[in-house]
Order: structure tokens, then sequence, then C-alpha cells
């Protein structure tokens, strides 16, 4: 098969930002059947015309990352920065095409009052660069809702090519065999399997109370980021932490003594098969019986609350986009798993699942959690749910009811891991060529 017309350059004004090319570009380059011309981290921009204007009869892809680091203010600085810098390079060779996104949560910045969104587009008409030499990178949908919106508003025919993330389906692409396990295994033992690896307190307080009351019924991982010799310091959690947990989620079903017991069993570890210096939560190193065995998967995502918002020096707000669904890998677990899930997660994920084409487990689980606002309120509707399915008896005939689904979302996560990121691009940056 012939080589693509397509070059990938990295670009930015810090040093220090070639690790996330390198998560980039391998993210997109795993098929190698298409051979990239190059795979080159550049730093300088002259240094990415002139290698523009070396091959002018190529397609050039220029990534740049939106990254937000709150304690440099990287989003002001490096990628604006960056992003007039390619534009201008961009305009004068209709060859070039800018590539960008936030691979990880999609967080969400303002400037001037401009969105995201609507700032890449301002600084892209600025500069003249037509808004189909621009490859956005997105991971939730909100963001992808919010291009949308802002696109209709124009009435162009011309229009960016918008991606699901690549980085995390990557991940999934490169995982062992034994991992993706047989849909429908009907020895199920215990009735939860729950994955923890940084701290948050709805994490403790779900984890305590699957520890406290059904302890015979569950696999609980609580385990650490570092390895073992730093994690009596990543468990570090006074009794006044424990209490505001309490206060924190308004709960009356556990008491601080009960906090506070589970947190000297801490850590609880599931990746007996390692040396404990990675993460349990990681997709390779979880012997697989712990799926096998498991019925329901509780899903402890990163973000639980509708929106958390930071603010930076020179006028520069910063917020997650939390107004939607929000999720990471962890999600997709679910679906490459073949176990129906409850998300500890923040309001509109599931939704977010649904957008992407994946069916949830209603009918198996009341899902209507999704839709509560108030953390209060959600929690205690989670509490209920894991409650009732503690109680379930034919623990086999309850898992086998959603066998459609499962099989349903494994073979998508399996259209979305095998979709071939490179290709779609090349094909983009050709037609657009072409008009």
């Amino acid at each position: 098969m012939s080589k693509l017309n397509l070059f990938f350059l990295g670009c930015s004004l810090y040093e220090n930002d070639s690790n996330n090319y390198n998560k980039l570009l391998s993210g997109l380059s795993h098929n190698k059947s298409y051979g990239l011309a190059l795979q080159s981290i550049c730093h300088k921009f002259d240094q990415i015309e002139d290698i523009v204007c070396e091959i002018p009869t190529k397609n050039f892809v220029i990534n740049i990352p939106l990254q937000y680091d709150t304690r440099t203010s990287l989003f002001d600085v490096s990628f604006q920065a960056s992003l007039i810098r390619v534009a201008q390079i961009c305009n004068k060779y209709e060859n070039v095409f800018i590539a960008t996104g936030n691979l990880w949560d999609d967080a969400y910045g303002t400037v001037e009052g401009r969105d995201i969104v609507q700032h890449i587009m301002y600084l892209l008409k600025v500069h003249n660069v037509p808004i189909n030499r621009l490859i956005y990178y997105y991971n939730n949908t909100e963001i992808y809702k919010s291009w949308i919106q802002h696109l209709e508003k124009f009435n162009n025919h011309l229009k960016p090519l918008l991606i699901y993330n690549p980085i995390y389906l990557n991940r999934f692409s490169q995982i062992k065999s034994e991992y993706k396990v047989e849909i429908g295994n009907g020895n199920k033992k215990k009735h939860f399997l729950m994955l923890n690896r940084r701290h948050t307190s709805i994490r403790f307080l779900i984890a305590t109370y699957l520890q406290k009351e059904y302890s015979s019924k569950c696999y609980i991982s609580y385990n650490c980021t570092n390895p073992i010799p730093t994690i009596r310091e990543h468990f570090a959690i006074t009794e006044l932490d424990l209490e505001n947990i309490l206060k924190d989620l308004k709960i009356d079903f556990l008491n601080s003594k009960d906090l506070y017991n589970f947190k000297t069993k801490l850590p609880l570890k599931l990746d007996n098969q390692t040396d404990g210096g990675l993460p349990v939560e990681m997709q390779d190193i979880l012997p697989t019986y712990y799926i096998h065995d498991s019925a329901c998967f509780i899903n402890s995502e990163t973000h639980y609350d509708k929106i958390v918002y930071q603010e930076q020096p020179d006028n520069i707000n910063f917020n997650f986009n939390l107004t939607g669904g929000f999720h990471t890998e962890k999600s997709l677990k679910s679906f490459l798993w073949g176990l129906p899930t409850i998300w500890l997660a923040n309001p509109q994920t599931l939704e977010t699942m649904k957008t992407l084409g994946f069916k949830t487990y209603d009918g198996l689980i009341d899902e209507s959690y999704d839709t509560i606002e108030d953390r209060h309120d959600r929690t205690y509707f989670i509490k209920k749910e894991i409650d009732k399915i503690a109680k379930i008896t034919d623990l086999n005939g309850w898992y086998r009811q959603g066998i459609s689904t499962y099989e349903y979302n494994y073979n998508l996560l399996q259209s979305y891991i095998q979709r071939d990121t490179v290709k779609i691009i090349a094909d983009f940056c050709n037609e657009q060529v072409r008009l």
C-alpha cells in the first residue's frame, strides 16, 4: 500500500511540551501500513516553514497542544502564540492544516469573553485562515456540540474536521488480547467491581460503603498513582478530612468511624500480579479473573460535580467543560469488559456516552441518577441502586439480560479502536485542497 500524501509536524514555544506531541503522534500513527512520511517534533516555527517549502506537493498537519496548566497559564502564552504563528504559515501555504484539541479533559477556557471554540474561530478569521483548514480532536461531546452550534451561526459550507479522541482509543488498541473478555460469561461470583486510584470524596464514600455492607460481594481497589514507598503520604487523611467528606456529600448512611475504619485498610490492591508500581486501574495489569467474576462495574470517573471553575491571572478564566457529561477511558472499560455499569460521574455523563453511539444499562439499572444535578440526591439514588443489585440472588440471570447491549457496545468500541485516524485526516486534507 502506498504511503499517504501526509506529513505530521509538532510545534510549541516550550520545550517541555514535547511529551504531549509524542503521545499525540503515537495515537495517530499506530497503523504503520500507511507509513507517516514524517514524525518530527519541531519547536522552531521557521524550521516548520522550511520543511513545508521543501516539499510543496505534500499536505502538512501541524499539531498544537491545547494545554491548560493553571500554574503556568499555558493557554494564554503557549497556545495562542503557537496558533497565531501557525495560522500565518497556513495563510501562506494551501497545503498546511492546523490540528489541536484538549485530548484529556476537554478543559475549556475563555479569553476576552470568548469560549475556546469561539476564540479559535476568531484567531483563524483574523489571519484569513479558512475554518476547513482546522482539525480538532475532542473527547467529550459537549465540546463537539459547541463547535456545531458556533458553526451553524456562520452558515458556512466550509467545516473543520472534528474527530473523537485518538489517544484514549490508542490505549485500548494496545492492551493484551486476554482483556477482550468473553461476553456472556455465566459464572459471576461477585456483584461489584470498583477500581480507584486517586482519592476523591465520592470514591472514598462509596468504597467505604461497599466494604462495610457488602465486602463479600465485591472486589475493591483503592490504590495510588505513586509506588508503595510513598503510599502512606498519599493516604494521609485526617479525621477532620473524614468529617468533611460527610459534610461535603451530606450523607447519613455512614459516619466518620466507618470512614476511618476503611482508611486503615488502605491501600487495597487487586493488581497482585505486579510490583505495585503502577495504578491498579490501568487495563494491562488487572488480572482478568476479577473482570470475569464480577457482574457490575462501579465506574468512579474523574469528576462528580457539574462544574469545576478556576480563575487565572491576566483576565483568563479556566473551567472544565462539565456543563454536560464527562468521561475518560474509565468509562470505555465498561464496553470493553461487557459489564453493566453504575457511573460515579457528573450529570449527563450517560447521555454523553449515548451521543457517542453507546448503549447504557437502563432496565438492568435505574439510570435516572444521570439527570440529578444535586450531588447529595444523586449519591443517595446511586446508593439505593447498589443496595438493589446487592440483593439479587440470581446474579447470572440478571447479568445475561444485557448480553445484546454488551455485544453492541463491544463492537462499537472496536470500530472506534480500529478506526484509521490517519487515513481520515489524510482524506479530509486531500478533499479540502481540491475545493
